[in-house]
């Protein structure tokens, strides 16, 4: 799940059977959509802007979608052919996404996903492991420090804003 960081609630759930957001405060919830994105990663600035992996679903992705999550597109310009499976916008500035993919690694965008290139030096496994809780993560106090954690092979932490 994740908050829509402006509307606190605006939710967004991931399921195998698409994306949901609450009706009535969370009471219920109706599909937004039927694919599967895995958690969007939520533009801090422009909480419709939305960005989505494949997740576990084979998509290549990663998807962008600008209207809240009705419309996704994909934005993969220099990405290997291998499913994203996590996305991590940088708050500061919020157009810098990295993403993680399955086995090739981590990737970084600073012009909203228009494009990415590779982020790979130090670490030494670059597979993101299948069905175990994958995270990158985007340090807002301390931004040379991004993490990509790749399960039971530990947490490696580039210390150089992914350059």
């Amino acid at each position: 799940m994740n908050v829509d960081p402006q509307t606190p609630a605006t939710v967004y759930a991931a399921t195998l059977a698409g994306l949901f957001k609450p009706l009535n405060g969370g009471v219920a919830w109706a599909q937004h959509t039927p694919r599967v994105f895995g958690v969007p990663a939520i533009d801090p600035e422009t909480p419709t802007t939305l960005y989505g992996g494949g997740g576990l679903a084979g998509l290549r992705g990663p998807f962008k979608s600008t209207d809240g999550g009705a419309t996704w597109s994909p934005s993969s310009v220099g990405l290997p052919a291998d499913s994203v499976r996590v996305v991590a916008i940088d708050p500061q500035p919020p157009a810098t996404l990295y993403v993680g993919t399955a086995s090739s690694g981590v990737f970084k965008s600073v012009d909203g996903g228009a494009s990415f290139g590779p982020r790979n030096v130090g670490l030494t496994d670059l597979r993101l492991r299948g069905n175990l809780k994958t995270a990158l993560v985007v340090a807002p106090v301390a931004r040379a420090r991004a993490r990509h954690d790749v399960g039971a092979a530990g947490v490696p932490m580039k210390q150089d804003s992914g350059a």
